[in-house]
């Protein structure tokens, strides 16, 4: 089921706030990790205090040409 208006509009305001408050960001693919390897990195990653965050390429861009 593709997101309404709306709910892309929110997505955006919340990576803008996101881009907004981090010191280094990182763009990376996933493509092929295992799911297991994946929550194991989340993991990782909230005990350190960072987040990961899974977000369509428009999507993104939207918020970066915004900032």
């Amino acid at each position: 089921m593709p997101l309404t208006r709306q709910q892309k509009e929110k997505i955006v305001k919340e990576l803008k706030e996101n881009l907004e408050k981090q010191k280094i960001i990182i763009f990376t693919g996933i493509e092929g990790l295992k799911a297991s390897k994946l929550f194991d990195l989340r993991r990782k990653l909230k005990a350190n205090n960072c987040l990961l965050k899974v977000v369509k390429k428009t999507l993104l861009e939207i918020a970066l040409k915004e900032r």
